[in-house]
């Protein structure tokens, strides 16, 4: 539905918040609605509801995790957006350190972690732990889930 509310972010860092009314083009060459530092790539879209009571956790290459409220992002029907989890610029450019993937979860649900053929599932009061404000560098997962391939809210 048009009305959907989705995350847009790149793997170098930086997200917002749209709608899927914003995305639709007129015309059919389409429409620029995500600026990418240089070498970054496009993560798949996050869908939410409520923007008030649900968090994005975000994960990177270095084995990092930082969940954040999604108010504290802005709105916006295109541009580069704000930064989302602190990757230093070099990193980011040379594509040492890169956002692996992004999940939203409701106050009382459960993250799942995929790092090759481990799992492991953070309950709220786990996942606690690595809750901040949007922009930090995130807390650093355990031993063997630092490869992450996937996180899911469940």
């Amino acid at each position: 539905p048009e009305e959907q509310a989705l995350v847009l972010a790149s793997d170098a860092g930086y997200g917002y918040l749209t709608k899927v009314s914003q995305l639709l083009s007129k015309t059919r060459q389409g429409k620029a609605v995500l600026t990418l530092t240089n070498q970054a790539r496009v993560l798949s879209p996050v869908c939410f509801d409520d923007k008030d009571s649900q968090l994005l956790a975000i994960a990177s290459t270095d084995g990092r995790l930082l969940i954040c409220p999604l108010n504290q992002l802005p709105e916006l029907a295109k541009g580069k957006g704000n930064k989302l989890i602190n990757i230093p610029a070099e990193k980011a450019e040379q594509r040492e350190e890169l956002v692996v993937a992004m999940a939203v979860l409701g106050p009382e649900q459960s993250l799942v972690i995929t790092a090759g053929k481990r799992k492991m599932t953070l309950k709220p009061e786990d996942w606690q732990f690595y809750q901040s404000d949007r922009g930090r560098r995130g807390h650093r997962l355990p031993r063997g889930l630092q490869q992450v391939a996937s996180i899911e809210a469940i």
